[in-house]
């Protein structure tokens, strides 16, 4: 596997884990400690 494309999966993983942080931050039927245990 080429490294470009290597780098462009790993964006695309990074980007991903960030949006599913954001949706758990906004949920509103989460509490605090299951907030935190999600994103560890």
């Amino acid at each position: 596997m080429p490294t470009d494309t290597f780098f462009y999966k790993l964006t695309i993983v990074c980007y991903r884990l960030i949006v599913v942080k954001q949706k758990i931050n906004s949920s509103k039927n989460l509490d605090e400690h299951e907030k935190i245990d999600f994103q560890q």
